[in-house]
């Protein structure tokens, strides 16, 4: 049986495990979770709003851009060493799910 796991990835704090519970959603987080069959990178809240204002291609929020950068390259190592590849969909909290997220 595959277990499914869940990372966590904030500003205060390295990738860490989260509890596969509602309750590791949150506004400031980004979750990776890895079901084997597919990847689901999610954006809090506060997370997709800085994003989809820009922020992570301003000089002074370099740390927010490698915050963004983070998950997508840890769901591409996972995908590129998987067979059968898994789905990758890519979202945000309050929104629809994106197959080809920029």
């Amino acid at each position: 049986m595959v277990q499914p796991s869940l990372i966590s990835y904030s500003f205060n704090s390295p990738p860490q495990p989260a509890l596969l519970d509602v309750a590791s959603i949150s506004a400031d987080h980004i979750l990776l979770l890895d079901s084997y069959f597919s990847i689901v990178v999610f954006h809090g809240m506060t997370i997709a709003q800085w994003r989809n204002m820009g922020y992570q291609n301003q000089p002074e929020h370099q740390a927010f851009a490698l915050l963004l950068e983070a998950p997508q390259v840890d769901a591409q190592i996972i995908i590129r060493d998987r067979f059968p590849v898994p789905r990758l969909v890519v979202c945000d909290q309050h929104g629809s799910q994106v197959s080809n997220f920029p």
